[in-house]
C-alpha cells in the first residue's frame, strides 16, 4: 500500500506566519506522527501551528509536550503551509526530519479549496529516503508528563510491587485482533509461572474483548480496558516491564517510552508499523521476509500460535532479568 503526505504552499498571501496541520487518524496514528509535528515546528520556528484533529486525541499533544499553538482553524487566517498527516507513514521513533528538505509538489490554493500534485513516498523506498534526511538534524527525545491522578488510581504501581505486564488485546479493526481465548491462555500460563501483576488495557471499543478474556481466566487480574485516559495509559506503559499487544496505539506508546513490546501482526505491515527496539519482538503467522508475496488469508492473525507468543515473552523476560 502506498501512503502520502501533502504540503501545499498558498499563493498570493505574501509573508504569513501560520501553518495548518490536518490529522484525522486514530490514536496510534497520532502517536507515530508526533515527530512530524515536532519537525515542522523546528523547521519553521517563526510560524504558529494550528492543528485540526479529533477532540479526543488533543491530550496526546499535551502528554508529549509537542508545541501546537491551537487546535482549530482561525477564521480569517491565511496559512503559509498546509500539512495533511492523516495518512503519513511512521518515522523511526525519536528521530526527526528537516521538513524543508522534502521535495514536495506544490499546487495553487485559494482558502482550503485546493488542487494539488502529490509527491509519493512508497513503503518500499521510504526508509532509504528517511535515513538520508534523518542525519540532517540532531536527535531529540519525547518526554511524557505524569498522570494527573496516578497515586489515587494506580496504588498497585509502587516500589514494593513488581512491575506489571500490560496486555492490550484490542485494536481499531477486527482483523488486527488475536483471539481472546488465546490471550486468556497466555495470562493463565504467566500467572502459573509467577507473574502476579498483569493488567489489561485498551479503549472503550475493546471492552467486549476484555470480557471474553476474563470469562476464560482461572485467575483474577486487573482489567482497566476503557477506564484510563490517554495520560493514564502512557503512565501505565512507562511503568511496566513488558507490553503484549496487537498492532495498536499501545505498542507505539511503548516504543516512545522505551518499554519492551511483543507485537502480534496479521495483515498490517510489520516492516512499517512494528517496533524498532532491540528488546521488542514481532510475531507473525508467516515468514516476515516473505510478507510481500503472501495472500491476505495467509496473514490471518488467528494463525499465530500460543506457544510462539509464550516463547517470545519468556525470551524478553529472561533478557530483562539479565
Amino acid at each position: 500500500m502506498i501512503y502520502f503526505i501533502y504540503l501545499l504552499k498558498i499563493e498570493g498571501c505574501g509573508f504569513m506566519s501560520r501553518i495548518l496541520i490536518l490529522h484525522t487518524g486514530g490514536l496510534g496514528d497520532h502517536i507515530i506522527t508526533l515527530n512530524y509535528i515536532y519537525s515542522i515546528k523546528i523547521s519553521f520556528p517563526n510560524h504558529k501551528i494550528d492543528l485540526l484533529c479529533p477532540r479526543k486525541f488533543i491530550s496526546v499533544y499535551f502528554v508529549y509536550n509537542v508545541l501546537v499553538d491551537s487546535f482549530y482553524k482561525h477564521k480569517n487566517a491565511k496559512y503559509d503551509y498546509f500539512f495533511d498527516l492523516s495518512v503519513a507513514n511512521k518515522l523511526p521513533i525519536n528521530s526527526q526530519i528537516d521538513i524543508k528538505e522534502f521535495k514536495f509538489s506544490v499546487g495553487f490554493n485559494k482558502g482550503l479549496n485546493y488542487t494539488y500534485q502529490i509527491d509519493c513516498l512508497s513503503t518500499l523506498n521510504i526508509k532509504k529516503q528517511y535515513d538520508k534526511l534523518l542525519g540532517l538534524v540532531p536527535e531529540f527525545k519525547f518526554k511524557s508528563t505524569k498522570s494527573t491522578f496516578k497515586d489515587k488510581s494506580f496504588p498497585f504501581l509502587n516500589k514494593d510491587s513488581p512491575k506489571p505486564i500490560l496486555i492490550a488485546p484490542g485494536s481499531a479493526v477486527n482483523y488486527k485482533i488475536w483471539p481472546a481465548e488465546r490471550y486468556s491462555n497466555i495470562i493463565n500460563t504467566l500467572v502459573k509461572k509467577g507473574e502476579s501483576n498483569i493488567i489489561l488495557v485498551g479503549s472503550s471499543k475493546d471492552v467486549s474483548v476484555g470480557k471474553k478474556i476474563e470469562k476464560n481466566l482461572k485467575v483474577q487480574i486487573r482489567n482497566l480496558i476503557g477506564k484510563t485516559s490517554i495520560s493514564d495509559l502512557v503512565f501505565l506503559v512507562k511503568n511496566s516491564k513488558l507490553i503484549v499487544s496487537n498492532d495498536s496505539a499501545v505498542q507505539h506508546i511503548a516504543e516512545l517510552e522505551n518499554v519492551p513490546c511483543i507485537v502480534l501482526f496479521g495483515k498490517t505491515n510489520p516492516h512499517v508499523y512494528g517496533p524498532d527496539s532491540k528488546l521488542s519482538r514481532i510475531i507473525t503467522p508467516y515468514d516476515i521476509n516473505l510478507s510481500n508475496r503472501l495472500l491476505a488469508e495467509e496473514k490471518d492473525i488467528s494463525l499465530i500460535k500460543k506457544k510462539d507468543v509464550l516463547l517470545a515473552i519468556s525470551d524478553v523476560l529472561k533478557t530483562l532479568r539479565g
